[in-house]
This record gives C-alpha cells, structure tokens and sequence, in this order.
C-alpha cells in the first residue's frame, strides 16, 4: 500500500519549522543548564519542607534535589525533565521525582494556575516535596508559585509577593502580574467577597505570614 499523500503548505512549513527550532534551543539551553549545575545555588524554601523554588540551574542538580528529597518538580524553563526516567546510582534512596511540564511561551500563563495548584496539591497529599523551576527563578516559577500561595492560603497578590519577595528575589513578567491581579479578583469572588472589577482592593491587616503559611496543624494554634 502507497504511503498517502501529504499536502505541503506555508502552515505546514512554518509549524514544522517552528517546531525544529524549539528542539534545537531545547537542547542547547538543557545543555547550558547542565554545565552551569555544579554551580548551582540551593533552592529557595518557600513553604517549610515542602516547597521550594529555583532556576534551571539547580534543577538540573541532582546532588541538591536529592538532598533536599524532592519528590515533585514543575518545569516551566525551556529546559528538559531532566531526572524524570533515572536518577544517578548514588542516589539509592531518591526515586525519579514526578514531572510536570508546562509550556509558557504563549505568554498566557494563567491558564495553568489549576493544573499546578492540583499538581502541589496532589503532592501534599502524598507527603512529597515541590520544586518549581524555570530559567532564571525569578518569573514563570515565580507565578505558579504566586499562584498556589494565593489559592491555599487566601493571601492577596500583594501580600503573596512580599512573602515571596521575601524568601527568593522575583521579577515576574509584567503580563503575568497583570494575570495575577486578575486570578486574584476570580479568587474573592470564588471566595464571595463582594468584588467589582474597579475596586480598589486593600491590604489586609498585616499578619506574620512566615507563621501563618508554615503552620503545623497539630502545633500550637498561633497568635496573630
């Protein structure tokens, strides 16, 4: 039987070609992250020994992801999973951590916040611990992370990214400040705080968020 024949368009060149060239820079950045590993620094803790936060660097370090037993990773750089099949044999207590690759060259990045707020969630669940990492550390990981912080623990876009702020330097994209804003406004009003999208939202009564969002059920309640 004859191979069927297939339409050579402009559409087909251009996406072939788009295609090829997001491989190639795949590989080389992977590449670049991989030598710049031996360097890396530790990953932010962001949420006591759960969550934390890099760059690509470090994400491609297997010496600190197994020290600091990471069991979940979302990766938002250009870069590879790069320990999602096998982890070095010295290792023999760290297993492969789970995956979640998220592609935001789009811009839109939004539409991602449910999928990883689940993902973190789902590692909660499992007792496991969080790494997000993108290139550099400071944007695309920054708003999942903003995100998440958001939705779990009720806090404001302005108050998640001073706590953020606090514990890893950040610079998200200006387009992804301008989605936060708004998840934030789908928030109260998931939340049914009455919201209009014209108010003027203001800050809560300062709280110690360090306490707050690293709080042990089962320790002492904490004063606020």
């Amino acid at each position: 039987m004859s191979n069927p024949v297939r339409t050579i368009t402009a559409e087909n060149i251009e996406n072939e070609t788009a295609h090829t060239y997001y491989i190639e820079y795949e590989k080389k950045l992977s590449k670049l992250a991989s030598r710049l590993a031996h360097g890396a620094e530790n990953p932010a803790e962001i949420v006591m020994d759960f969550l934390y936060i890099s760059d690509a660097a470090t994400g491609a370090n297997s010496d600190l992801l197994a020290r600091y037993k990471i069991t979940h990773i979302i990766n938002v750089s250009p870069c590879v999973n790069f320990f999602e099949k096998n982890v070095p044999q010295k290792y023999p207590n760290w297993d492969p951590p789970k995956y979640l690759r998220l592609n935001t060259s789009e811009i839109n990045i939004a539409e991602f916040f449910d999928v990883s707020n689940l993902f973190i969630y789902q590692a909660a669940q499992e007792g496991g611990r969080v790494l997000i990492y993108c290139w550099t550390g400071a944007s695309e990981s920054a708003t999942l992370m903003l995100a998440y912080l958001m939705n779990h623990y009720w806090l404001t876009y302005q108050d998640a990214f001073n706590y953020l702020n606090g514990k890893s330097i950040i610079d998200p994209h200006s387009t992804y400040r301008l989605q936060l804003i708004n998840y934030e406004l789908e928030l109260l009003r998931a939340w049914k705080f009455p919201v209009d999208d014209d108010d003027d939202i203001s800050e809560r009564d300062e709280l110690k968020f360090e306490d707050y969002i690293n709080y042990d059920d089962e320790s002492e309640e904490i004063t606020k």
